[in-house]
């Protein structure tokens, strides 16, 4: 029987009770009734506490998931422990950082570090953090500033001349510069903004 159904039952029961008993055996049914129903809705919260989403297999799940952005990725590890887990996967953020960082200077990772912590930290660095902050980039196909799809120009005649090779990523104040037409040297400088992107790391797995 379902908490629900069996709940229902119960309390019809104890209108019975109440209205044929005399009342002290009808306060100790009362008391009786209570403990129980208590019990019954703690056994029922434990049950569902114990209870994890459906999940496809692990190969699967991390196949889904190379195909997410960081910001997706972060949230699918708060939904359930196999999602997680899934989701601490180091060839998933290998495969950001190869994305993401692709177009500066490789840094050598240190054995024993994760992919995920040298994300976290490129990600947070200052020229990183500005790139990715603005949410634009340079496509040649295209000769203008666009707001990339997962770092992609949102033409799709463009990504296929480009195979789909990733774009140039700008920051705020070369956007602007672009489009007054005063891009220089000037915009290599370090941005006073750039301590508040630390902030944009919000996200941390189990």
């Amino acid at each position: 029987m379902k908490t629900s159904a069996a709940v229902s039952a119960a309390n019809l029961l104890l209108k019975s009770v109440e209205a044929v008993l005399p009342k002290q055996k009808k306060n100790l049914a009362i008391v009786e009734f209570k403990k129980t129903k208590v019990a019954l809705k703690r056994r029922s919260k434990s049950h569902e506490e114990d209870i994890d989403l459906p999940s496809l297999p692990q190969d699967i799940l991390i196949h889904i998931f190379s195909f997410l952005d960081v910001s997706s990725l972060l949230s699918s590890s708060q939904v359930s422990r196999s999602w997680n887990q899934a989701t601490c996967e180091d060839s998933l953020w290998r495969l950001q950082y190869d994305i993401h960082f692709n177009h500066k200077a490789l840094i050598r990772i240190q054995s024993g570090v994760s992919w995920r912590e040298a994300f976290k930290n490129a990600y947070i660095g200052d020229n990183s953090s500005k790139d990715l902050r603005s949410g634009r980039g340079y496509c040649c196909y295209c000769d203008s500033v666009v707001w990339h799809e997962n770092l992609r120009c949102p033409n799709k005649q463009c990504r296929l001349k480009s195979d789909n090779e990733p774009l140039e990523l700008m920051s705020t104040r070369q956007v602007a510069n672009f489009l007054l037409g005063t891009m220089s040297s000037s915009d290599d400088e370090s941005d006073p903004d750039d301590e508040a992107s630390r902030g944009l790391w919000a996200f941390t797995l189990y």
